[in-house]
């Protein structure tokens, strides 16, 4: 079984045990950062840097995320019906997540070898290190402009 589903499985035991084992949560949240800066440290060190295309399909990607989740505010503006609710709010969104890496780096460490292994974990590096960046400003930037549309 992928490491992945076992650390889900685990994750969910553990949260859903008996109080005594709810002790491993601080634990496991102490654990977070130097398990993202591990698979970071592994994805870089698996990168080829050189892969131009890998870059081009991580912008088209990162700009169809953005479109998608900019759309769909737009359209569940008139459903939801939230001061301040708009498209902006996608901005907040467009940074990949931890999961992301860990999801990759399975892919990469204990499956298969597939033709684009490699591919896949060049696009998802190069999305890091495009959006990494500019996560939190954008963010902050989006929820700074609902708050003053509100």
């Amino acid at each position: 079984m992928p490491v992945i589903y076992v650390t889900v499985i685990a994750g969910i035991y553990i949260s859903n045990a008996r109080p005594l084992l709810r002790d491993f949560y601080p634990v496991l949240a102490s654990s977070e950062r130097p398990m993202y800066l591990l698979f970071l440290v592994l994805a870089g060190a698996l990168w080829n840097p050189s892969n131009m295309q890998a870059l081009l399909i991580a912008v088209i990607l990162i700009v169809i995320r953005f479109g998608a989740k900019w759309l769909s505010f737009r359209i569940s503006r008139n459903i939801v019906d939230i001061p301040g609710w708009g498209g902006h709010l996608a901005l907040a969104l467009v940074s990949p997540g931890g999961i992301a890496v860990a999801i990759v780096m399975n892919f990469a460490l204990f499956s298969d070898r597939f033709q684009l292994t490699d591919f896949v974990l060049d696009v998802t590096v190069w999305a890091l290190i495009i959006l990494s960046p500019l996560g939190v400003p954008l963010a902050r930037r989006a929820l700074v402009f609902a708050e003053k549309r509100s």
